[in-house]
């Protein structure tokens, strides 16, 4: 049958499961629970409204890099997510008061996988929407934006310990650009976890 893709993210996840099976991986996230927030619809006008939004940004170029190694496989993975807040379409009012509402934020995470690549692998396709859920979640508006960085990445390890029996792990480097258009404010939010800085 045929299925309606109606918003961003249900296009990321199909997009990406179907990358998974192609790996041949042997863990897929779980679907969001049902009452996540709506995110971006991938209407054309909101799409043209990133892109301008992308071009607009001073001095900005993103680009990416992975080598193998000397293993069989590749076990790491990353995320580059610009404009993260505008793609998640997050409300600024419910962002915390430690966070500028004026300010655009773009996501890079580097995630080294250890022992096969299934823990980096879930890292990279969980992290974004659990650092959406937690950036906007009650409770959490008098925390620092790296304290909401942090949180993520312990309830992202413990949901992959809870979904699976791999013995696979992962370093973290996660980086979050705070900027704005007035270039008043250009700063980066940084968390680790392991041997990656």
């Amino acid at each position: 049958g045929k299925t309606k893709i109606s918003n961003f993210q249900d296009f990321f996840l199909i997009f990406m499961r179907l990358w998974a099976l192609f790996f041949s991986l042997s863990y897929l996230p779980p679907p969001p629970p049902s009452n996540s927030t709506e995110l971006l619809n991938a209407t054309p006008s909101r799409l043209k409204t990133l892109s301008k939004k992308l071009k607009s940004i001073p001095n900005f170029d993103i680009s990416f890099n992975a080598i193998k190694g000397r293993r069989r496989t590749m076990e790491d993975r990353h995320i580059c997510l610009p404009l993260f807040d505008m793609v998640f379409d997050i409300n600024k009012e419910s962002l915390p008061n430690t966070m500028n509402n004026n300010c655009n934020y773009n996501l890079f995470a580097i995630f080294d996988g250890h022992g096969g690549d299934l823990a980096a692998t879930y890292c990279g396709l969980e992290f974004a929407f659990k650092l959406k859920e937690n950036l906007v979640k009650q409770g959490n508006k008098e925390k620092s934006l790296e304290e909401i960085m942090k949180e993520s990445l312990i309830q992202l390890n413990l949901d992959f310990l809870k979904a699976s029996t791999s013995d696979s792990g992962s370093t973290a480097v996660v980086v979050l650009h705070e900027f704005s258009e007035n270039e008043e404010i250009n700063c980066l939010h940084s968390i680790w976890v392991g041997d990656s800085e």
